[in-house]
C-alpha cells in the first residue's frame, strides 16, 4: 500500500473515513499479496486491529 509521509497522515485519513469502512484484503493468489504482518505499518490499538482484520468483514458479509 502506498503510504504518505509522515505515516500518521494515513491514520488521519482512515479516521476521517471511519475504521468501520476499512477491510483487509491479501490480494491472494497474486504474486504481490499484502502480508498481514506488514500491510499496515502503523501503531493500532486492539479495537482498530480487530476491526481491520476481522470485525468489519464479519459485519459486511453478515457473519456476526
Amino acid at each position: 500500500m502506498e503510504e504518505p509521509e509522515p505515516r500518521e497522515h494515513l491514520l488521519d485519513t482512515i479516521g476521517w473515513m471511519g475504521w468501520d469502512r476499512l477491510l483487509f484484503a491479501t490480494d491472494y493468489p497474486h504474486w504481490d499479496f499484502d502480508d498481514p504482518a506488514t500491510c499496515l505499518p502503523l501503531k493500532l490499538d486492539e479495537a482498530q486491529r480487530r476491526a481491520f482484520f476481522r470485525a468489519n468483514a464479519d459485519a459486511v458479509y453478515g457473519l456476526v
